[in-house]
């Protein structure tokens, strides 16, 4: 799942911003299965 993305993007089949989308999708999947809370957007104070 995640190498495929890593893969297309490095071919440049699939442009950054979808990258992101798609990536960050996959991740908010996994959080569970590692006991990790999950959060589409973490804010940063002061940045």
């Amino acid at each position: 799942m995640v190498r495929e993305l890593t893969r297309n993007r490095k071919e440049k089949m699939v442009d950054k911003l979808e990258f992101h989308g798609v990536l960050q999708k996959n991740l908010l999947e996994l959080a569970p299965d590692f006991c990790c809370y999950r959060e589409k957007e973490h804010p940063i104070p002061d940045v």
